[in-house]
């Protein structure tokens, strides 16, 4: 009875919406609780939904399709004559959309972001507590070096993907060439999915000379997975292809290759991982200035986990109430929000908040329909992923190159439907929302104390939710194994929460 009140509702609710706001998956589905659709239809749906997704993040243009197609020609050809040796111009701009010592225009050291560099830190003890410090990698390096610094190299998961941006990627059987660093053996050839850029002008006329375009401003990107067996190390790796391009001179050979770039390949993680809460600080509370209430908050937050074959685990809830809340207090929440002994591919976590008017209207809204709607949710996504037509999507997504984007796009797919339905039945007391997906390669690097932080700005928002709740990075920290971070929750009702996070890697 409660599954179909809350389907009654909000289907009722989902017809009065804009189209605009119905996305394909959804818009033939929630039309009547008392005729359920078929998994079939539901999964044909997804797979649409999850191909139209892949294509938008991986080739930036949801309507492309996943069909291959070459860039533009953008060849130096060069006068006759002369000893001189040629440089490859086929060049490797991003992986990963870290940037690579064949960025073109080319950089010096000190135009690097601190990611794209390879980072070494050591404990040093300070009084009674430990500081890290943590300093840009000399060489002799594992990659690349410049300006007798080390440019990071990136770690990749055996059977996972990698994107490579760059210029001149202009004939779809290129090949990745790819060994061992420092291995007398052959190199061994991987399939390649090429997307050039069409869009960007091969030349560009200034002072009514013709200049050609060939640098950053390029994005032809290739996909490649890394095989499952392929055994850990450093290794090298370069793009190979015919020239078919009609142009010919000094230089330019019947075979056209990058030069030599490097990746870290790891074996898929088995770490186990942990998500904890630690406090919620009142920076503002609902109301004018001029309020001289308080607040009575509700908070509870989901965490579910997906695994590698994509279905998800068992939901691991954990609730909080806070009476007589005022501006400046700062509230204990230390629980333990997800932990694991299953190897996973990530968690979603949802946050939800709200200033308590009504004690009814709470303890039905949020502690009743949320968990019977995710309960719902998780039954037919396992549903639909087991499907055959999901399960031919996920095949040629993975099979071509887009393992990563296919992690990503059903963790977003999943949290947009808990934010969707949010944004539904959202009561005006809203004041803390926040839907976060994971990867474990997001949490490997988290807690690796040789990868950066992301830079935490107070005041700037990162995103905003369904329910209309403002998201900030107030600030973060790192230590080894261990990252925490201040997230900011804005609402339209002037108020300001801020909750503490903490992400653990435990072995």
């Amino acid at each position: 009875a409660g599954s179909k009140e809350i389907m009654t509702r909000t289907a009722k609710t989902f017809k009065a919406l804009p189209a605009k706001r119905k996305g394909k998956c959804v818009k033939d589905i929630m039309q009547d609780p008392n005729k359920p659709t078929s998994i079939t239809t539901v999964a044909k749906g997804f797979a649409e939904e999850l191909r139209s997704m892949v294509s938008g993040m991986a080739l930036g243009n949801q309507a492309a399709g996943l069909v291959e197609r070459p860039g533009k020609v953008r060849l130096i050809t060069f006068p006759p004559g002369g000893d001189d040796v040629y440089p490859n111009q086929v060049h490797i701009f991003k992986i990963n959309d870290i940037r690579t010592n064949d960025y073109v225009p080319f950089l010096k050291a000190k135009n690097f972001l601190p990611e794209e560099y390879q980072q070494v830190c050591t404990p040093r003890e300070v009084g009674n507590t430990v500081k890290w410090d943590c300093k840009i990698q000399k060489q002799p390096c594992d990659g690349h070096g410049i300006d007798n610094v080390c440019l990071r190299v990136l770690e990749v998961q055996s059977g996972t993907s990698v994107t490579l941006t760059g210029v001149n990627f202009f004939n779809i059987d290129a090949k990745i060439h790819i060994r061992k660093k420092g291995s007398s053996a052959g190199f061994k050839k991987l399939k390649a999915f090429v997307y050039g850029d069409i869009t960007t002008p091969v030349y560009k006329t200034a002072n009514g000379t013709q200049k050609l375009i060939n640098d950053k401003r390029v994005s032809d990107k290739i996909f490649f997975t890394i095989p499952p067996d392929t055994a850990p190390g450093i290794f090298e790796f370069f793009v190979f292809f015919p020239n078919n391009s009609g142009v010919t001179g000094r230089g330019i050979g019947n075979e056209l290759y990058s030069n030599v770039q490097y990746i870290e390949v790891i074996p898929p993680t088995t770490a186990r991982f942990q998500i904890a809460s630690e406090s919620l600080w009142a920076k503002d509370e609902t109301g004018t200035q001029n309020w001289t209430g308080s607040d009575e908050v509700g908070i509870k937050i989901n965490a579910v986990p997906f695994f590698t074959d994509l279905t998800m685990g068992s939901m691991q809830q954990h609730e909080y109430r806070f009476g007589d809340v005022d501006s400046g207090e700062t509230r204990a929440m230390e629980t333990v929000l997800f932990s694991h002994s299953k190897s996973i591919a990530g968690v979603i976590l949802s946050v939800v908040g709200y200033e308590i008017d009504d004690d009814d209207a709470y303890k039905n809204q949020i502690m009743e329909w949320t968990d019977i709607f995710i309960d719902l949710l998780k039954d037919q996504w396992e549903l639909v992923i087991g499907s055959t037509a999901a399960v031919a999507a996920l095949k040629e997504l993975v099979g071509i190159g887009f393992y990563g984007y296919v992690i990503l796009g059903c963790a977003i797919l999943l949290t947009a439907a808990i934010d969707f339905i949010y944004s539904l039945w959202a009561a005006p007391d809203l004041i803390i929302q926040d839907t976060l997906a994971y990867s474990v390669s997001d949490l490997g690097r988290m807690t690796n104390i040789n990868i950066p932080k992301p830079l935490a700005n107070s005041d700037k928002t990162i995103y905003t939710t369904a329910g209309g709740i403002d998201v900030r990075l107030m600030s973060n920290e790192k230590v080894p194994n261990e990252y925490t971070e201040q997230r900011g929750y804005l609402s339209d009702d002037n108020s300001w929460y801020n909750i503490k996070f903490r992400f653990n890697r435990l072995s």
